[in-house]
């Protein structure tokens, strides 16, 4: 067994959905898919980070769509920020992946086990 690699990342440019006060915007990006809740945990606590507009605990996750308020002059740097972040939740929730298979195949080989043996005994006694 092999986990397939999980690969959320933005697909378009930002794109300016609402003035929210002079030189105050809400900016919104696409993703490729809509990401699972838990890479979404994983996404809210990165390992590296920058306390800022798009620091993941403050930005609006919604269906395939993460949505932020900025001015217009921190907007590229957010963005390359955000990316960074996605690649993080990506590799987290990668690893989590395989460790949920890794223990699915350990339960899975004792449940083996464990009804071998069970035939074993069964047929020890089979003649009592």
């Amino acid at each position: 067994m092999c986990a397939q690699k999980y690969v959320i990342k933005r697909i378009s440019p930002p794109e300016f959905i609402n003035k929210v006060q002079p030189d105050y915007y809400e900016v919104t990006v696409r993703l490729n898919q809509a990401p699972e809740n838990d890479w979404i945990k994983l996404f809210r606590e990165p390992s590296s980070y920058k306390v800022n507009e798009v620091y993941p605990k403050h930005l609006d996750i919604n269906g395939d769509r993460i949505t932020w308020r900025t001015i217009e002059m921190k907007v590229k740097s957010n963005v390359e920020e955000l990316d960074n972040y996605i690649e993080q939740a990506n590799e987290k929730y990668n690893r989590l992946l395989l460790d949920r298979e890794n223990k699915q195949k350990k339960e899975e080989e004792r449940q083996t086990k464990e009804k071998e043996e069970l035939g074993k005994l069964s047929e020890k006694f089979k003649d009592l």
